[in-house]
């Protein structure tokens, strides 16, 4: 691993950063009293296809609509995080999915270009982060309220060997 690209602490949390060759960028959220790794995050630098950390998915290939059939369903929505944000030009689509016998939520962050943005076309929007998560730690930043929609279930971890 390279020498981190950054780092600060504001107690509890330390954060680190690392900007790999490959052109990703990885986030670690810590606890730094028992070092204890909570929160990472990991996007490309840019916007060209390139492969993502969990077998199948592409960076700005992988699709909402293929996650939500790998997976089985449009996973859960933290009351706080919602199902959907915006910037000016970028619709921003949080799907996430509670990891069976763990405490641990994977979160896919897809986007598409505001102008495209619609219930209908939603499913098009392609990856652009992967979030492995501690589901307490999320509980705390995302709201505690987990909305469950019908035929939801955990999924098994995306990072067996199997």
């Amino acid at each position: 691993m390279p020498p981190p690209s950054g780092q600060e602490i504001r107690p509890p949390f330390g954060f680190t950063r690392w900007d790999f060759d490959n052109g990703l960028l990885m986030s670690v959220t810590r606890d730094v009293e028992t070092g204890e790794v909570l929160y990472i995050e990991v996007w490309p630098s840019d916007v060209q296809a390139q492969p993502a950390p969990i077998d199948g998915m592409t960076y700005g290939v992988t699709t909402l609509g293929g996650l939500r059939q790998r997976f089985g369903s449009e996973g859960v929505v933290f009351e706080s995080r919602g199902r959907m944000d915006a910037t000016p030009h970028t619709a921003i689509h949080f799907t996430s999915y509670e990891v069976a016998d763990s405490s641990t939520v994977i979160s896919f962050v897809t986007i598409q270009p505001l102008e495209e943005a619609s219930a209908e076309t939603a499913e098009n929007s392609t990856l652009d982060s992967v979030i492995v998560a501690d589901s307490t730690f999320l509980d705390q930043s995302w709201g505690l309220n987990r909305g469950r929609l019908p035929g939801y279930q955990q999924i098994e971890s995306p990072f067996s060997d199997e």
